[in-house]
């Protein structure tokens, strides 16, 4: 089951970042196949050669033969540098977006990466694109909030997820239920729907499966398919309330409405999910031609579980 938004990760920032940081920080030990710093390599940087005075640095921040000591990797990346080695502003940049051997500074560390990237490095390149997109994330983040604050139920919604996924924010699931409760609560059939996720999950809420059939049924009721058919389950098998099967069959059969509605709307989703209803026969009277039928409209669509959901049945 896909989530509508919401994904089972944590905050989608943080591992690019720690991946930055093992490159920066990449141990080699000592007998490696590795030479302890080389008297030519520190002639040559004194004399002013860059590329020297890169290695060197390098060799100080991954541990090459020498005990890893970030500070004097950061003076010979910074002399590196100052003489228009790309690669040491790359480094340089990472080391100021991490605060690695140096305080936080994302303006420094921007700096730096446009540098090395005017000088023909991919990595300075790669790390002035993700300083941008972060930021531009993040003024996304505070114009949904300001629009949340006014009282927009979608705003409020696609910022708890941002929340949830930790884009453009400190990841906060805790924040993100309160914020999808915000829009669940002003009728927006998806905020329910997540939030039913959460409380049935235990992500940002203590779980609690009878408030989050009650929130799939909220959502159903604004329309939903897919809340019609968790609540539908809930009730068939009996999570959050005893089993009823026959509310379970009046809550499928709602939800194979509303898909054949999508459906025919163009919603190549809805045609997969509505010919799985056929094809299993829930909430409607099982029909292998029927699910085939729908199965093959979403293919033909685009969407690639249906294909290959027809290709593993041989249809």
């Amino acid at each position: 089951m896909k989530w509508r938004g919401l994904s089972n990760g944590g905050p989608s920032m943080m591992a690019p970042l720690a991946l930055l940081a093992a490159q920066l920080l990449v141990a080699v030990p000592v007998g490696a196949g590795v030479s302890i710093e080389s008297p030519s390599l520190r002639k040559a940087c004194d004399k002013g050669d860059a590329k020297s005075c890169y290695e060197l640095g390098v060799t100080y921040a991954e541990g090459r033969g020498v005990v890893i000591d970030i500070g004097t990797a950061l003076q010979f990346f910074q002399r590196a540098c100052r003489d228009s080695n790309a690669s040491a502003c790359s480094r340089l940049g990472h080391m100021f977006r991490l605060g690695m051997g140096v305080n936080k500074d994302r303006t420094r560390a921007l700096q730096l990466y446009r540098r090395a990237c005017n000088g023909g490095d991919r990595e300075g390149c790669d790390g002035l694109k993700a300083i941008e997109s972060e930021d531009a994330l993040a003024a996304e983040a505070a114009h949904l909030q300001d629009a949340c604050d006014e009282g927009d139920p979608a705003a409020c919604y696609r910022l708890g997820i941002k929340y949830f996924g930790g884009e453009g924010t400190a990841g906060d699931r805790v924040r993100s239920a309160i914020l999808q409760r915000m829009a669940c609560d002003r009728a927006n059939a998806e905020a329910c729907l997540n939030l039913g996720f959460m409380y049935e999950r235990g992500q940002g809420v203590k779980t609690d499966l009878t408030e989050s059939l009650r929130l799939y049924e909220a959502a159903c009721d604004q329309g939903s398919a897919l809340g019609c058919g968790k609540a539908g389950r809930a009730w068939q098998v009996g999570s959050g309330a005893p089993r009823d099967s026959a509310r379970a069959a009046r809550l499928f059969h709602k939800a194979g409405a509303l898909r054949e509605q999508a459906c025919n709307g163009g919603d190549a989703v809805a045609c997969f999910d509505l010919g799985r209803m056929y094809e299993e026969g829930q909430g409607v009277k099982k029909d292998n031609a029927k699910a085939t039928e729908l199965l093959a409209k979403a293919c033909k669509a685009g969407y690639s579980q249906a294909c290959s959901r027809l290709e593993r049945s041989g249809r």
